[in-house]
């Protein structure tokens, strides 16, 4: 096993000076972007069956 590890300081770092977009998708799905300062890009999404029960919140959560 390697002894090279990534922190959650580390990893909170990157976020914290991240470009980050969250938007809403038809009614029910949140899609959040997200831009590091090296450019990579990642894109994560998250959504519900019944729009009555979406929560913007709930999805940038998960």
């Amino acid at each position: 096993m390697s002894d090279i590890k990534v922190t959650q300081a580390e990893i909170d770092l990157l976020l914290n000076s991240a470009d980050v977009q969250v938007r809403t998708e038809f009614g029910k799905c949140t899609v959040v972007t997200v831009r590091l300062r090296n450019g990579f890009i990642l894109t994560e999404s998250s959504a519900c069956v019944d729009p009555a029960n979406y929560d913007v919140e709930l999805g940038k959560k998960l």
